[in-house]
């Protein structure tokens, strides 16, 4: 445990600006974007999933796009659409991005989201879990454009009748199993009411498979490489170990449980979701078929 974490938003602020080694980017706990932003009760977010119904979805719904304040997560850098649509947030799970002992051929896999990131021309809120905060990989001192805050990464998905008081306080979350359910989490936490899904295809099962060595491999695609997947065994994490079949569908299981606990608390909080995602295997929110 952390002292920081007993402090109240301004000293904890206090304490990590006499921390920073520059005064070049902001380096904050999420509890104070919480408190700072100030979100209009008629914005809404629009969360950007990596899923490959993406591309289809922006170029034939483009103007949907208008007048929401934008999510995306972890290598949507890597695309075009970065430039060309500028979100506002950037929310990052994937713990392959702070891993310390990153293989210089693992590192070419995501150097393009990180050159995306310092290259970045808009403000952006960079959302990373506590464990990134040694961060090796990410340079960040030279763009005043991008401000970091840090999440809690140790929830569960337990409900009991004080869970949700928990969740709002920012004291604990549903398990992040995938980082579209840490995205929805900040954005319900960042008092936006309504909140919709596109790219949420959530279709990971349907692109693993068992090789005749019994290893599991998966050749999911993203919006952004949807031509060029080939299989590669499935990984848990930023480690080398390689899921075994039972392990993925309770990992999987996990994933879909987590999009429920958050439709409940956004009716606690008096919000709602939309999954706009055509084909999603997400069954938690309501659906919104854009035309």
């Amino acid at each position: 445990m952390n002292f920081k974490d007993f402090l109240p938003p301004i000293l904890l602020k206090l304490v990590v600006s006499l921390n920073k080694k520059n005064n070049d980017y902001i380096v904050e706990d999420i509890s104070i974007l919480t408190k700072e932003i100030n979100i209009n009760s008629n914005n809404s977010a629009l969360i950007l999933g990596n899923g490959p119904s993406l591309t289809k979805t922006i170029n034939q719904q483009s103007s949907f796009l208008k007048d929401k304040v934008l999510f995306c997560l972890n290598t949507f850098g890597a695309s075009k659409e970065f430039t060309a649509y500028k979100p506002n947030f950037y929310v990052i799970a994937d713990p392959i991005f702070w891993d310390k002992n990153i293989s210089d051929s693992k590192y070419q896999e995501y150097a393009p989201t990180i050159n995306a990131l310092q290259k970045a021309t808009w403000k952006i809120n960079l959302l990373l879990p506590h464990q990134a905060k040694d961060w090796n990989i990410l340079d960040l001192s030279q763009n005043k454009n991008i401000s970091v805050y840090f999440y809690r990464n140790n929830g569960c998905n337990n409900i009991t009748s004080s869970t949700f008081n928990s969740y709002k306080k920012n004291q604990s979350h549903p398990h992040y199993q995938n980082v579209l359910i840490a995205a929805i989490f900040q954005a319900l936490n960042l008092g936006f009411k309504t909140i919709f899904l596109i790219g949420a295809d959530m279709s990971l099962h349907n692109h693993a498979f068992v090789g005749n060595d019994n290893i599991v491999y998966h050749n999911t695609p993203h919006f952004y490489s949807i031509n060029k997947v080939m299989p590669s065994p499935f990984i848990k994490g930023s480690s080398n170990i390689t899921f075994k079949m039972h392990e993925l569908l309770r990992a999987f299981a996990l994933m879909f449980e987590g999009f429920q606990i958050l439709e409940m608390y956004s009716k606690y909080l008096d919000s709602k979701i939309y999954n706009a995602t055509p084909n999603s295997f997400i069954d938690a929110f309501e659906r919104l078929e854009l035309s």
